[in-house]
């Protein structure tokens, strides 16, 4: 049975694709069904108007105001499509979303509402200082307890407004509210944008997206990042909500407005190398560090430390340079300039407090007066709280989510440890800000940057590691379409903007965005770089052919470029056509004929080719010129075997046995050539061995022996033998 989602999504589209009169009947049997007649009484208005619209147009009455008219029935179906969808999701959904809306929605029928909510932040702000002086004189414990309140409010604002979306008149009352803080505001922002990702409000979206244009970059950095995925969501009734998107174009056209556009769109397609990081983090750099750690403390300590005690000892630094980990922590350290979330795999272990067991903990901007943290430094002097506070929030590469994993990480040590930590992490931060004077990219960063860099990796750890994440439909999946279509449209993206974004995109390897800019060029340079680039990208997708039309525009503009060359033999090599394969890199071996990697691969298709004379006399230079290559000697052996010529084989197989490197398929060779001699016994003598050093046994000897079926024909023998030779060759 089709899920109720996937029936919406199908109406859906049925609307957007023009197809209303079906959607009528869709919803209308969906009203029925759920007895919702007031949803039944809008789809019958809606009918009539439509059935009389038509009526008109098939009688020739002109009317200028037909598509506008059009537009406003087909918005008016998707409202109640939306409608109807979180109607019947909440009652019949059991995902998180659904039974937090019905256990906050009983606890509003029975303790609060949202005005003595919004009533009781008020208070708090206006009485902030009066509570603290006095809790400082008289150590009343009376602000911990309005801290704790207040946190209960705040939550309370968040759930009301994402679960049930509430006016964006009250949302808009508030935004504008002097007495309700710069934090507050901020969660209002997301809690607007999740009730948004899961049921459009074209009001709610308005709101959102003139809140891109606040002179508080906490707020308009959050609206924005939260809104770009949603045009890409919605883009589809773009054309029925035409007060949207007015209100988009009037945002857009502000000033600064095309650049923070393309800054987020980087921003976001950047999360999509976070993984690979958090890879790398667990899978390389953690047990390199952890086994260069292991090795320096096997040395004789006393040579770590020169005789005064200050200096580091060269070793240290020779070990670091030979494992190759200071060039991976250089990089990583790149990385982290740059904005990339290079903590994630590091943090993600330390959300399992129960703090990020509720959503709004997860989208809070950091503040040490949260009761959870507001302990950390209790009976310690306000300055040395200070400068952590102040170095914890200089830390760019660190999101709020991520500030409060490590504030409540302190809480669990003793405070004379947790102390240490802090002042080192303080001093730390300093001798980094020394360092930033002088640096011009840093000099360069913008606060609106860090702030909607920080807030998309708070969005991505709540959608990656919450744990009721899978109710929640994700804003990364539009991740790197977001440049396409609509917002490229309302920001205005020429030739420049696209050629910034899609060598970004190029950059980190997210070929099919990149390609979709550089082909929607409108004044491209036809350059070689430009049609090189569009077959890299076309060849990193898996898609061959297409890459093979590009790098051969390239080949016309420069005959003679290697790289061009060296790619289309590739290329044609994965296609399968080796003869075209091996003609390029023939081609290539002619510019550079001191490459004997060139010379391998030709002589490689050359043997797909079935030319094993010609590939063979090359494998027979390439051993001469390498003086020796044990890779070399097994192709030399078996493409003798396939040419008849024995003898030769014998001998290579042998020069492969006196080397240091034998593997269990030179066994599989060595049966090969006693099979051609009729030493049966002694065939299956090796496979034997090959049996003892392979690990999956029977598997890897059947497939290499299936692969080698050609080449064994070619030398005379009956492969029908090969399972009974396996078989007397693996039996106990």
């Amino acid at each position: 049975m089709m899920q109720r989602n996937e029936i919406f999504t199908k109406i859906y589209d049925m609307i957007s694709h023009g197809h209303i009169l079906t959607a009528f009947n869709r919803l209308d049997f969906i009203a029925a069904s759920m007895h919702d007649m007031a949803s039944r009484d809008e789809l019958s208005k809606l009918r009539e108007t439509y059935h009389w619209m038509l009526e008109y147009m098939s009688k020739g009455i002109a009317d200028p105001g037909r598509m506008k008219i059009y537009a406003s029935i087909k918005c008016q179906c998707y409202q109640i499509a939306d409608a109807l969808k979180e109607a019947k999701n909440t009652v019949e959904s059991h995902d998180y979303v659904y039974t937090q809306k019905q256990y906050v929605g009983n606890d509003m029928s029975t303790s609060w509402d949202i005005r003595s909510v919004i009533d009781e932040i008020e208070s708090h702000n206006a009485n902030r200082g009066l509570t603290d002086f006095i809790d400082k004189n008289m150590q009343s414990g009376k602000s911990l307890e309005e801290a704790h309140r207040y946190e209960m409010n705040s939550m309370r604002m968040f759930n009301y407004f994402w679960l049930f979306g509430g006016e964006a008149g009250e949302i808009e009352s508030i935004m504008n509210n002097e007495l309700i803080g710069i934090d507050d505001k901020c969660l209002l922002v997301s809690a607007m944008t999740l009730y948004l990702m899961r049921r459009f409000d074209q009001k709610k979206a308005i709101l959102l997206t003139s809140l891109c244009e606040r002179h508080e970059e906490e707020i308009s950095e959050r609206a924005l990042v939260g809104l770009l995925p949603l045009i890409a969501k919605y883009a589809d009734r773009f054309d029925a909500m035409p007060e949207w998107r007015d209100r988009l174009s009037a945002t857009f056209d502000s000033k600064g407005m095309k650049s923070a556009v393309k800054r987020v769109i980087m921003q976001y397609a950047r999360t999509n190398e976070t993984e690979e990081l958090v890879k790398q983090m667990t899978a390389e750099r953690l047990p390199e560090m952890r086994k260069l750690s292991d090795d320096m403390k096997k040395e004789d300590i006393r040579s770590f430390v020169s005789d005064d005690h200050e200096e580091m000892n060269p070793v240290w630094q020779e070990k670091l340079e030979k494992s190759g980990l200071a060039d991976k922590l250089k990089r990583y350290s790149d990385l982290q300039m740059e904005g990339s979330d290079v903590y994630m795999s590091t943090f993600a272990m330390l959300k399992t407090f129960p703090f990020f067991s509720t959503a709004v903990n997860w989208f809070r901007p950091y503040n040490p007066d949260m009761s959870y943290i507001r302990g950390l430094f209790n009976g310690e002097s306000e300055s040395v709280m200070k400068e952590f506070f102040d170095a914890i929030m200089d830390t760019g590469s660190m999101c709020d989510s991520d500030r409060y994993s490590f504030s409540l990480s302190l809480m669990q040590m003793p405070a004379s440890q947790r102390k240490t930590i802090a002042d080192a992490f303080a001093m730390e931060k300093k001798q980094e800000l020394e360092l930033r004077k002088d640096d011009e990219i840093l000099a360069k960063t913008r606060k609106a940057e860090r702030v909607s860099n920080s807030y998309i990796q708070n969005l991505y750890r709540f959608y990656r590691l919450f744990p009721s994440k899978d109710a929640f439909e994700s804003p990364f999946l539009y991740s790197l379409t977001l440049q396409n279509g609509v917002i490229a449209e309302l920001a205005a993206f020429d030739d420049d903007d696209k050629i910034e974004i899609g060598e970004y995109c190029f950059s980190k390897g997210f070929y099919e965005t990149a390609f979709g800019l550089f082909n929607s060029l409108k004044n491209a340079v036809q350059s070689l770089e430009y049609y090189q680039k569009l077959g890299y990208c076309k060849q990193k997708v898996g898609d061959m052919v297409e890459a093979i039309g590009f790098y051969k525009q390239a080949e016309v503009i420069e005959p003679n470029d290697v790289w061009t060359i060296m790619r289309l033999a590739y290329c044609y090599r994965k296609t399968s056509e080796m003869k075209l394969a091996a003609e390029y890199y023939a081609k290539a071996e002619a510019l550079q004929p001191n490459k004997p990697a060139i010379s391998f691969k030709k002589a490689l298709c050359l043997l797909e080719c079935g030319d094993e004379e010609e590939a063979l006399a090359i494998f027979f230079r390439l051993d001469y010129e390498t003086s020796g290559d044990v890779k070399l000697w097994r192709l030399i052996a078996m493409t003798s075997l396939g040419l008849g010529k024995f003898d030769q084989a014998a001998r290579y197989v042998q020069k492969i046995m006196d080397s240091k490197v034998v593997e269990w398929e030179d066994y599989v060779i060595e049966a090969y050539v006693k099979w051609t001699a009729d030493d049966v016994a002694g065939v299956v003598s090796s496979l034997k061995t090959a049996k003892k050093l392979a690990k999956n046994v029977r598997r890897l000897i059947e497939d290499r022996m299936e692969a080698d079926k050609n080449t064994l024909l070619k030398a005379g023998l009956d492969i029908k033998l090969i399972p009974l030779l396996i078989d007397a060759a693996v039996k106990e």
